[in-house]
């Protein structure tokens, strides 16, 4: 569930919870597991062709622009620049 909005008829977060990894690492075994399986579900479902990668990153522009950083500029040596913003309105 996403917050303050209207469920589906019968929704039951124990439900939707029931095999949720909780207070775990998302190191842990039990976690990279559930990864590992929407990366691949993914890749069946969209048909990536062989030889491309799909990656699950934060929701965040951090996690998008790092993906996008590194699949364009190649391992090399890259000077980063960034600047923290959040709360400063």
């Amino acid at each position: 569930s996403s917050g303050p909005c209207k469920k589906r008829p019968k929704y039951d977060v124990s439900e939707a919870l029931a095999d949720a990894q909780l207070g775990r690492s998302h190191r842990h075994a039990d976690c990279l597991a559930k990864l590992r399986k929407a990366i691949d579900d993914t890749l069946r479902i969209l048909r990536v062709p062989d030889g491309y990668r799909c990656a699950i990153v934060p929701a965040s522009d951090t996690g998008a622009f790092e993906m996008a950083m590194w699949s364009m500029l190649g391992p090399r040596p890259v000077d980063v620049c960034f600047w923290e913003s959040f709360g400063k309105g």
